[in-house]
């Protein structure tokens, strides 16, 4: 499926997976392979949620200690 393989590009696919599913709605074993790549681009999304969150919280810890060496040499002087 294209919209698979543009998954791991970072695209958003769901709306291609609703569209071929109801083109090709009572084939055999479509449901499951689009149920199948929602799911995975749901963990896609999950991933990078993640991996944001993380780089906002290792900002903001970067930018507090930044903070405290500030103080810290103000209040040494």
């Amino acid at each position: 499926m294209v919209g698979i393989a543009n998954a791991a590009q970072g695209d958003f696919v769901l709306p291609f997976l609703l569209r071929a599913a109801s083109e090709h709605a009572g084939e055999p074993g479509v449901s499951a392979v689009v149920l199948a790549a929602v799911m995975m681009e749901r963990r896609r999304a999950e991933i990078a949620l993640g991996e944001t969150s993380y780089k906002l919280i290792d900002a903001q810890e970067r930018e507090r200690r930044r903070i405290a060496r500030e103080l810290h040499d103000d209040i040494g002087q």
